[in-house]
């Protein structure tokens, strides 16, 4: 693991990120907030990159929120960043008990959460592209092919794809 000086802690959602970058003696070297497109974090990052970045790497941390923390995780491997892509439950658990809650508070626990364990967190490595297209497609799948409740006349059936390939099937009930 790399002896890092700085960690970025940023909390994503879905048109914005809070982040709070501190130091190894726990003090807020900086703090904001920024949109959630690839222009903002280009410039936050070459920001960060030209301030405080010279012999000593940055750790950022974040946690994973699906969807929106894509562009974030894409953005971060493709420029060859340090990155450790969380879970929000192990995030959570870490914190103990707290009162209020707000995306400032939240990246400020993140970056705290990074810098406390920094021996055991995971690097993380590129975001897997095919594996989120298939997430997708099937999520977008589910919609076509299975009606919703907003129909209440339909009975929902469940359509299969038939093993031999030849076209959509019913399944069969079991009688004859």
């Amino acid at each position: 693991m790399k002896n890092f000086k700085f960690y970025l802690g940023i909390d994503v959602s879905k048109l914005s990120l809070d982040y709070c970058l501190l130091d190894e003696q726990c003090t807020i070297v900086e703090k904001g907030k920024i949109s959630n497109l690839s222009e903002a974090l280009k410039k936050l990052f070459s920001h960060i990159n030209a301030q405080y970045v010279k012999d000593c790497p940055i750790l950022t941390v974040f946690e994973n929120t699906g969807i929106y923390s894509n562009s974030l995780a894409r953005f971060l491997h493709e420029n060859g960043w340090h990155y450790a892509e969380v879970s929000a439950l192990e995030i959570k658990r870490s914190k103990g008990l707290s009162r209020g809650k707000s995306d400032r508070v939240d990246a400020r626990q993140i970056a705290l959460y990074g810098l406390r364990n920094r021996d055991k967190t995971v690097l993380s490595s590129g975001p897997e592209t095919l594996h989120q297209q298939l997430k997708i497609l099937i999520r977008n799948a589910k919609k076509y092919f299975l009606p919703s409740t907003a129909f209440p006349g339909l009975r929902r059936r469940r359509i299969f794809w038939d093993a031999r390939c030849t076209g959509w099937s019913k399944p069969s009930t079991g009688r004859p």
